[in-house]
């Protein structure tokens, strides 16, 4: 996937600003190098036109120092994303505005093939950070104490501490160094294991399991396998389901699932109950009562309507009465009925 890059002057007290600083050559090489990696730049409304239209000219007129015009010629290239609710239009043909949903955006971006996504706002930096959207930072330290001027969460206070995976110091030049953090945040497209995760023995299926599982729910991955021999069948694997890490062991017929334990889903209506549930009976899962069916695996799942919980939850002991015992005459759980025995209890 993509990688979402943040590089910014900072000066010694920590103010970031796209004018204060040593802009020698060094830098320009150092910042040129760093957009050579991407494809594309996202901006605000006011540093892009900060940046719009003097390094495009700049590109075009080869006016400036040799570092500066190769800098240009790279900007330049580049597609430009400009998050605005105010600009109203662009002159260049490799610009786009964007008004929609910032997050959504970037993680649309990422999903597509291409180059490092560069990100060249503060503003639109500190909301990415905050959403743990960022994923390398470089911090290119001034040797400047400017006692004034923006901060990186000055305006969206930040709810996460950024922690550095790995960091490296790079020398700029006699003036300049760089700080560059790639950043650690928990979620499940890492390879860390949660503290305590569900430990699934197969009797010999998990392959067939795990494809299924990771194709039917959404945030689902395989991360990581071991076969039996370099072309044999899987015989275990690291996998998330819905958000939820799990390990999975092909350990024979002496393992068996039962009702004992099952997999909860929690579904945000009906559609998406239906979609669970007739995906399951499709792949052969076996309905049983009041909403659970067992996969093709053995596995036994409960697909739930969220408005089932809202429901037994009231306050009013004879509704949630007739809701259970509606729920008790259902294979698949569904929601009008559920709704009408609660609304005539």
């Amino acid at each position: 996937m993509r990688k979402v890059v943040f590089g910014i002057n900072i000066t010694a007290d920590g103010y970031c600003s796209h004018e204060d600083g040593i802009a020698d050559a060094e830098l320009h090489n150092y910042f040129t190098e760093l957009l050579r990696k991407t494809d594309v730049i996202l901006y605000g409304r006011k540093t892009y036109q900060l940046m719009v239209p003097y390094w495009p000219d700049v590109a075009k007129s080869q006016s400036d120092d040799e570092s500066s015009n190769e800098f240009a010629r790279v900007f330049d290239s580049l597609d430009l994303l400009v998050f605005s609710t105010t600009l109203k239009e662009v002159s260049e043909n490799k610009t786009r505005i964007v008004r929609g949903n910032i997050a959504e955006e970037l993680i649309a971006l990422k999903n597509k093939p291409g180059k490092d996504i560069a990100v060249g706002s503060l503003s639109i930096a500190s909301q990415l950070s905050d959403l743990g959207l960022i994923d390398e930072y470089h911090f290119v330290v001034q040797p400047i104490v400017a006692g004034k001027g923006p901060r990186l969460f000055e305006t969206f206070q930040s709810k996460n501490s950024l922690q550095a995976r790995s960091h490296q110091y790079e020398k700029i030049s006699n003036w300049c160094h760089c700080i560059a953090l790639q950043k650690k945040y928990k979620n499940i497209k890492e390879t860390t294991m949660s503290k305590i995760t569900p430990f699934l023995m197969f009797n010999d299926q998990l392959e067939a399991a795990i494809e299924f599982y990771t194709s039917t729910f959404p945030d689902s991955e395989i991360k990581n396998v071991a076969r039996n021999g370099k072309e044999g069948p899987i015989t275990s694997a690291e996998f998330v389901i819905g958000g939820q890490n799990f390990m999975g062991y092909n350990g024979g017929s002496y393992f068996q699932f039962s009702n004992g334990f099952s997999l909860f889903v929690n579904c945000e209506d009906q559609e998406e109950v239906d979609e669970y549930w007739n995906k399951l009976i499709s792949a052969g899962a076996k309905p049983m009562q009041c909403g659970w069916i067992t996969d093709p695996f053995g596995l036994t799942w409960q697909i739930v309507p969220r408005r089932f919980m809202e429901l037994i939850n009231d306050s009013n002991p004879t509704k949630v009465k007739a809701v259970m015992d509606a729920m008790m005459e259902m294979i698949k759980l569904e929601v009008a009925p559920l709704e009408k025995a609660y609304n005539e209890a």
